[in-house]
């Protein structure tokens, strides 16, 4: 096609489509606009409901779509359970739990054979909620599941996983002060809750230093229980 050619047709289709535009009625304000009715029905969730012999409840939907299986176990834990004077301890605990280790592999170990299972596996903890998740083809559903008690059960925690996480949370503090907003947030905070808020107590140099192992796997013992948990999988 000529270059000619195609302006033509190119004049021709706009010229085609110019009456279709006036034709639409078009608002002169905002909120004269309308749209139809969205009508939203949640699942009922007992539909899905389980309750586990070992204390949690678990929440189970089908998904057929993909040979994937994806398991988010939910726990009641969060910032607000820090000892004064430990500020991170529950950021290193939630971070570690998937990169430090099981009581049967190293953390490199671990790390290893997800890379070989083309599994993904996430661990953190907020303010008021923890959670650790998994992702997995179907067909490796029980060694994930194998992997998963443990890293909820027997952590590893392992030292130069902690020293690492410690150099990362150390840095993040050295650029907190980078974003005006975030200095804007906290005093905020500060003005609304109180210094002594536990939202607003942040990790320093010196809470990070205080924070040991057995602190860390006593948050763990305190928190990681199994009537603690929600766990929801889709599969």
């Amino acid at each position: 096609m000529t270059k000619r050619r195609y302006l033509t047709h190119l004049i021709l289709f706009v010229a085609g489509a110019i009456p279709c535009l006036a034709a639409t009625a078009i608002p002169d304000r905002p909120e004269k606009l309308s749209f139809p009715a969205l009508v939203y029905e949640p699942p009922a969730p007992e539909k899905y409901r389980v309750q586990l012999k070992a204390g949690p409840v678990a929440y189970v939907a089908p998904d057929r779509e993909l040979p994937l299986v994806n398991i988010v176990v939910y726990v009641h834990t969060g910032q607000y359970l820090e000892p004064a004077g430990k500020e991170g301890l529950s950021d290193l605990a939630g971070y570690l739990l998937a990169h430090g280790g099981i009581k049967s592999k190293t953390a490199e170990e671990l790390e290893e054979r997800l890379a070989f299972l083309a599994a993904q596996l996430n661990s953190g903890i907020g303010e008021n909620q923890g959670s650790v998740s998994l992702n997995l083809l179907s067909k490796d559903l029980d060694e994930g599941i194998s992997l998963l008690r443990e890293v909820l059960s027997v952590p590893r925690f392992q030292d130069d996983k902690i020293t690492l996480r410690k150099q990362q949370l150390l840095q993040a503090m050295k650029e907190r002060n980078d974003d005006s907003s975030s200095i804007e947030e906290r005093e905020h905070d500060f003005l609304a809750f109180g210094e002594d808020f536990w939202a607003n107590r942040y990790s320093t140099a010196a809470s990070l230093d205080a924070i040991s192992r057995p602190d860390i796997e006593a948050f763990h013992k305190r928190c990681f229980f199994p009537s603690n948990f929600v766990v929801a999988v889709k599969r």
